[in-house]
């Protein structure tokens, strides 16, 4: 039989793709062919799993289906869906299952699959435009027609569904944003977010309304308003009209007037940001000029010369280093001042000129807004050829250039849009621990005050109605009881309202402000090296500094230098280090076999004869390539590298190697060379699985001048032990000495390798590259792909990196713990690290 049943995607293009189905019986093939609809109504066809052999082909299951297996095949695009006979399920007949390969979409091109769910929840990869992420949904009918003659369980209209759902958050996904390179008017038409920003807490409009009721939030302003309200009626206050109202009023003036001193400074600051100039192309006079920040648009093309900041989130076409390369710090993002490198594409790389900027034409397609600072996914389109983008091209506005003469970049994220603002919260309103204490015993006095205003208006009302004097003498009418009642509790508030002094709040005011005044000129606080002084942003939260009870504190950077030294190594159950202590020099324990130390001269002769030599061998090779580090040649004397690395430790590692023999001198963008005992070599990167916080490892899968792949891999002892293959003599000695290098304190890492067929690899690189053109949820998708190779691993053994404290922190430490503030240490490295660092 004949079905033509129609795709309909979320963006409502819709095709009829022609499937063919018939059932395996000799009765069936002879049947004439008719054209039927799946039913909307009836039973479910859902995704159950996929082909092993071809992983990219959809398992679609009618659970209730009774008919036998079927072949079905696609007539448009000639690719078979491969039959799957049915098989028995104990009260639901027999499945109709069916291989669904290359599912086609009008004028969206090949769609291959990408994962799936017991839902039925597909991810779908398009490489000629938006992929994203669908839920698959067949319907099919019982048939009806009383023919003896078998039929098609599916012969009724219907369609097959693709509804879009989320990746993240369980919400309805927002396709990503299209932004056009070098074409203003139609980014215009996409109506994205002006770059201007605002931190400041007011403004004109929302001033009145949020100063109210910050201050009407505390209660003894509250109360004192009430106070001064029944004080203005004449039948009921016994004092002045004004003596409450007006002692508010000036307490509120003085109130406004330190938040408006307060958010002028962040409207100045605003207004200094939105102004700085930064270079835009000018497409008429194909020439960069300046314009303001606030100005810029998302797609602008932007040159940024070295030294400047960011004015928005960018994506990286070219620099004035080789390969594209730049350096930017981040401390403005995370407070880490090392540099960082960004790389832009190699098929940008040569763009070098305005000439040739304004000659690009494409779309960049790219992920939603988000806060995200270390992710991003997107594609580039240019020239008849995509490209997959991520963070190493993305430059983050907050960030400045480093270290390189000029970049060319392209705007993709403005303004509030940005990550970085995407992480800035609104000025809120804070209250600390003391006014929140003051609003407590406020309640408390309300309360008690409210006791003695009941007691004395019962007590007057019982005198007044009883009392012979009040009667007789002075003449007192006897008006409505209840009506007397409440108004001698609001007379008796009055009276009684000092319980509560309207000074303690003017006196908090005044004292706050004064020491955030002491804070900006004191002098302890000054940081005479860097020209920093100490700066009280909220002068209204100075109390908490002393009510900390805990400091945490990042390590790497914060309590130590930053500066790493490759120190130790353990490499096929043999320590080996830069300096040897007295107490850790080599023995022979009771069992005969050696441990301590080794100096790493003697590792340098064990690499020519020992028995661990092809280890030590293959250990050292792994630190010379199996990283990101960027070597650059000095201009005057070009034997004199320098190594820019986006980590310290990366870069402590190729530096340390070289005392083992290898000496790593040149990058290029699919190999690098390295010297190892005077001999250059040449190893070609065929794809790197970079670090992050989830995977805590890097790996390089390189061909060796010989022509095999390996798979060169290092990282925290937790992820590496787990991937080892069964055997791996080395094991246990190397966890020894891994324990005892993090009792030193020092930093940690597992080192490992395995060799890669040829065939494996093949089918790997396939998954690998289609994980890497995915827009929405790539990181993961590359994460999943890396796990399929990083397996079966053999130990080599385990790096130890020195990073020292800086000075003072002892010092430091010891004095908030006689303050009675406990100081928790936060992280990555080893728990022993940890220990002996605190």
């Amino acid at each position: 039989m004949l079905a033509r049943i129609p795709l309909i995607s979320g963006s409502n293009d819709c095709e009829k793709a022609s499937l063919r189905s018939g059932n395996t019986t000799q009765s069936q093939q002879q049947q004439q062919p008719n054209t039927y609809r799946l039913s909307e109504e009836d039973e479910e066809y859902t995704a159950v799993g996929l082909n092993e052999n071809e992983d990219h082909h959809l398992l679609l299951s009618n659970n209730s289906s009774r008919g036998e297996g079927r072949t079905l095949e696609s007539s448009d695009s000639q690719d078979t869906l491969v039959q799957n006979p049915g098989k028995s399920r104990a009260g639901k007949g027999t499945s109709d299952t069916a291989y669904f390969y290359n599912l086609k979409s009008r004028g969206k091109g090949v769609e291959d699959l990408r994962s799936y769910d017991e839902e039925g929840e597909l991810e779908i990869s398009d490489y000629t435009a938006a992929p994203s992420r669908r839920k698959v949904t067949l319907y099919g009918p019982t048939d009806e027609d009383d023919s003896d003659e078998p039929k098609s369980r599916m012969s009724h209209p219907g369609t097959l569904k693709r509804v879009m759902t989320a990746i993240r958050g369980g919400q309805e996904e927002k396709p990503e944003r299209t932004i056009y390179i070098n074409a203003p008017h139609r980014n215009a038409e996409q109506k994205y977010l002006h770059n201007r920003i605002s931190t400041a807490k007011y403004n004109v409009a929302t001033f009145a309304p949020k100063f109210f009721y910050e201050q009407f939030s505390r209660y003894a302003n509250l109360f004192f308003l009430f106070t001064g309200v029944i004080q203005l009626i004449d039948d009921l206050s016994p004092t002045s009209k004004y003596g409450t109202i007006f002692p508010l009023s000036v307490v509120l003036f003085l109130s406004a007037v330190k938040e408006i001193v307060e958010d002028r400074k962040r409207h100045a600051q605003d207004a200094e940001t939105n102004s700085r100039e930064v270079k835009v192309l000018d497409l008429p006079s194909r020439s960069f000029q300046l314009k303001k920040w606030r100005d810029v648009c998302v797609g602008d093309t932007v040159r940024i010369e070295g030294g400047e900041a960011f004015p928005a989130d960018l994506i990286l076409l070219s620099s004035s280093e080789p390969d594209a390369l730049c350096y930017i710090e981040t401390s403005n993002l995370d407070g880490e001042t090392n540099l960082k490198i960004r790389q832009g594409r190699q098929e940008t790389k040569d763009i070098l000129t305005p000439e040739a900027v304004a000659g690009l034409e494409g779309t960049i397609k790219s992920e939603q807004p988000n806060n995200s600072l270390y992710t991003y996914e997107g594609t580039l389109s240019f020239g008849g050829q995509t490209i997959p983008l991520d963070p190493s091209q993305l430059l983050l506005r907050g960030a400045m250039l480093k270290n390189t003469r000029w970049v060319y970049a392209v705007v993709v994220f403005t303004g509030h849009e940005s990550k970085l603002m995407r992480n800035a919260t609104a000025a809120p309103i804070k209250t600390t621990k003391v006014e929140r204490m003051v609003n407590t015993q406020i309640i408390f006095l309300f309360c008690i005050l409210l006791c003695l205003s009941l007691i004395c208006s019962i007590g007057y009302l019982t005198r007044q109605r009883t009392g012979m004097f009040e009667l007789y003498i002075l003449g007192q009418a006897r008006e409505n009881a209840l009506t007397q009642f409440g108004k001698n509790i609001l007379t008796y508030i009055i009276l009684f309202n000092n319980l509560i002094p309207l000074s303690l709040i003017v006196t908090m005011e005044a004292v706050k402000f004064s020491l955030g005044g002491l804070i900006n000129t004191d002098l302890d606080m000054y940081d005479e090296a860097s020209d920093t002084p100490a700066v009280a942003r909220t002068s209204s939260l100075v109390e908490e500094l002393g009510q900390v009870d805990y400091v945490f504190s990042d390590k790497t950077g914060t309590l130590t230098q930053n500066i790493m030294e490759f120190r130790m190594a353990v490499i096929g159950g043999l320590a080996y280090s830069d300096h040897v202590p007295e107490d850790k020099k080599p023995r022979v324990d009771e069992s005969g076999v050696e441990v301590g130390w080794h100096e790493f001269s003697r590792l340098m002769e064990n690499k020519k004869s020992h028995a661990t030599g092809p280890l030590i061998r293959e250990f050292t090779t792994l630190l010379g390539v199996c990283h990101t580090v960027i070597p650059e040649r000095d201009e005057e004397n070009p034997e004199v590298i320098t190594y820019q690395a986006s980590s310290p430790d990366e870069a402590a590692l190729v530096k340390g190697v070289q005392q083992l023999g290898v000496y790593f001198h040149t990058r290029r963008p699919k190999s690098v060379t390295i010297n190892v005992d005077g001999v250059d070599k040449e190893y070609q990167i065929l794809n790197v699985c970079e670090f992050n916080s989830t995977r805590k490892r890097m790996s390089c899968i390189v061909r060796d001048p010989e022509g095999q792949i390996k798979v060169y891999i290092k990282g925290a002892d937790t992820v590496i032990l787990e991937r080892l293959a069964m055997h791996n003599p080395h094991k246990d000695s190397t966890v020894y000495y891994l324990e005892e290098y993090a009792t030193e304190g020092l930093r940690t890492l597992c080192i490992a390798y395995r060799d890669v067929p040829e065939d494996e690899y093949q089918k790997w690189a396939k998954i690998y590259e289609r994980a890497s053109t995915t827009i929405n949820n790539r990181q993961d998708e590359l994460d999943k792909a890396a796990e399929l190779i990083e397996k079966d691993l053999t130990l080599l053994g385990a790096t130890a990196i020195e990073d020292k404290l800086q000075d003072g922190v002892p010092d430091t430490i010891a004095t908030l713990m006689q303050a009675g503030i406990k100081v928790w240490v936060l992280t990555g490295d080893r728990q022993e690290t940890a220990i002996n660092i605190g």
